[in-house]
């Protein structure tokens, strides 16, 4: 079973984790799916809580971890079995203090701290987890603030080396550009890729234009070092931010979206980057951009394509092996072939607008290197300005088995739409498919199955002003379709969130799918799901073999209810019984054999030593 190290899982940013074999559409249905727990924190949860396992302990013992970081600079590690807390840690040092949305005098959409926002990234060889915290020290001559990079031990929270200094400063044009720590947001999820952290960082709201920038900074993880540096603007603005989707890599380059900004000369507002380590040479190399050809009206409509984040496509048969889509808050999504320079910019025939007289959309031409342009699909908003607000945050990515590819998108206000990447044409169509229900304020979905199959599609909505999250799941059988009536498999209420002073959405990460169970971060707590017993002790393979009303199935259930489940051994085989033998249990039910075997192996044998267990306590009692 895989670890979930990163935001959306993968350095791709796919959002799936093909090698769920639990949490399937017949396992949701016939076992049920709810709230297991919570784990309490202090603090909003904008990161996305990741999970790593078999982290030993100085005494010996060996656990799996859910790893999560709040607002308020508190980092956690949790049993992902028990849900006990196992350390804690206050990211906050001596004489410093948190910061405050009145502290960079910006529109409050992290509020009332920002501490840690963005997902951390875990190094799983060397057990370390990478972090970026920002904090302020007040003086009497005027408050100084940090962004500092961690590099931590899962076990036992302890500093694997001192915490670095955020800076930078580059030259451009003969204009020095500074990083400037109190006016820049480090919002996208960290990334790491080839021995080096990759930090993004935005602005608070657009608010101070000529001081904040777009930033990528890259930070050797063996010497936290840093080994590069790029700026997207030298005019201001052009932030990173990307709704907190993190910046992906694809073992080469490094993707990323920018925000409002300008656009000519160094100035690359509303842009797709891609960019590369140059050994040597402390600025990263931009070795490609893509500006859709509206882009001044995106910047002056405040829509910018930087509310959105790359998902890079795995590699592809056909014409184009190298993929990835971008969309924004226009709505507009765009396939790019990741083997060019991603297409630049090409300006729109002079007097062109969104929409002709009749109010039908026109859509201007991007360069022939841009694949294809799906033009406003996302989003409910009228299709004739691109004030639109239509995404936050990005797609997740599936491919069934026997069909094309298919990606899914949560926009704002309006159910999940499914597009289909065609591999034989090379060309993405959509949406093909959408869900019933609206999703208030979109998401960032993401995926599980077992392999090519058993797919399910987890929304965690973002927030909002009703303070609360939901969780929705749907089956992605392809002949299914999400708007089926029986698609929709769960919709749970996931706890509260909602940071936005201003009233706005709040922007709440993605749920965490990873052995058996699922993880929404929320307001000062993670809510844990997963399948729900049909009965006191479920006993899946004893039950195939025998039948639900057997004796056998009966001594079972009484001996992991009085032996296994009250020590923390007992309870750790529970929960790995539970993640491996449904699987099994349904290939036994379909096979004679199977029966025979497992009676033969597995049950019996239980069987006999629970009862001589249960009949030797029953006597000394």
């Amino acid at each position: 079973m895989p670890d979930y190290l990163t935001q959306c899982f993968d350095n791709l940013r796919t959002g799936w984790n093909p090698q769920e074999p639990t949490l399937t559409p017949d396992s949701i249905r016939q076992y049920g799916f709810g709230s297991l727990g919570q784990c309490v924190v202090d603090g909003q949860v904008y990161a996305q809580p990741l999970v790593v396992q078999n982290i030993a302990s100085p005494g010996g013992s060996v656990g799996d971890f859910l790893l999560v970081a709040t607002e308020k600079n508190w980092i956690y590690a949790f049993d992902t079995v028990t849900l006990s807390q196992i350390w804690f840690r206050h990211l906050l040092p001596q004489g410093e203090r948190l910061v405050t949305p009145a502290d960079v005098a910006t529109c409050g959409n992290v509020a009332p701290f920002i501490g840690i926002t963005s997902t951390p990234v875990v190094d799983a060889a060397r057990k370390i987890m990478f972090v970026c915290a920002k904090s302020v020290a007040s003086h009497s001559h005027g408050s100084v603030f940090h962004h500092r990079l961690y590099a931590i031990n899962l076990h036992p929270g302890n500093d694997w080396k001192p915490p670095v200094q955020i800076s930078a400063t580059l030259q451009y044009g003969g204009q020095a550009n500074y990083f400037n720590p109190q006016w820049q947001l480090q919002r996208p999820g960290l990334l790491l890729m080839n021995g080096v952290v990759y930090i993004g960082f935005g602005g608070h709201c657009d608010f101070h234009p000529g001081i904040y920038r777009g930033w990528v900074l890259a930070y050797d993880a063996t010497t936290l070092q840093q080994v590069g540096a790029f700026v997207s603007t030298v005019s201001g603005l052009g932030g990173i931010w990307q709704a907190g989707r993190g910046l992906a890599g694809d073992g080469q380059f490094v993707y990323c979206h920018t925000g409002n900004g300008n656009l000519g000369g160094n100035d690359l507002g509303d842009s797709v980057l891609k960019l590369s380590i140059q050994p040597g040479n402390p600025l990263l190399q931009l070795n490609g951009f893509f500006s859709p050809c509206d882009q001044q009206l995106l910047n002056a409509g405040d829509a910018d394509l930087g509310s959105g984040g790359p998902l890079l496509l795995p590699d592809q048969p056909g014409p184009f092996p190298h993929l990835m889509v971008s969309a924004g808050k226009e709505g507009t999504i765009y396939l790019l072939n990741r083997d060019t320079s991603l297409g630049g910019f090409q300006p729109p025939p002079a007097g062109w607008t969104p929409c002709d007289q009749n109010g039908i959309p026109t859509p201007c031409t991007n360069s022939n290197l841009v694949i294809t342009t799906l033009w406003m699909v996302l989003g409910q908003a009228a299709k004739c300005t691109v004030d639109r607000d239509a995404l936050f945050g990005g797609p997740a990515y599936y491919a069934p088995a026997g069909k094309f590819p298919r990606i899914y998108y949560s926009g704002q206000d309006e159910p999940v739409k499914v597009f289909e990447y065609d591999q034989t044409q090379g060309k993405l169509s959509g949406p093909i498919d959408q869900a019933v229900d609206a999703i208030s304020n979109g998401s960032i979905p993401v995926v599980s199955s077992n392999g090519n199959k058993d797919g399910v599609l987890w929304v965690a909505s973002r927030g909002g002003a009703n303070g609360s999250r939901f969780l929705l799941a749907y089956d992605l059988d392809p002949n299914l379709g999400l708007g089926s009536p029986t698609a929709l498999l769960a919709n749970l209420s996931a706890g509260p969130f909602s940071t936005e002073q201003g009233g706005g959405a709040s922007l709440g990460p993605p749920a965490t799918v990873a052995n058996a169970r699922v993880y929404v971060a929320g307001d000062g707590q993670v809510t844990v799901f997963g399948l729900l017993k049909p009965q006191k002790g479920c006993c899946f393979i004893a039950t195939a073999v025998a039948g639900r009303e057997s004796p056998v199935v009966s001594t079972l259930v009484l001996f992991r209810e009085t032996y296994l489940a009250t020590s923390r051994l007992g309870q750790r085989f529970i929960i790995l019984y539970e993640r491996f033998s449904p699987a099994f249990a349904r290939a036994i039910e379909k096979r004679r054999t199977l029966r025979v075997i497992a009676r033969s192996l597995i049950v019996w044998p239980a069987f006999l030593l629970a009862k001589s267990l249960l009949g030797r306590d029953t006597h000394q009692r």
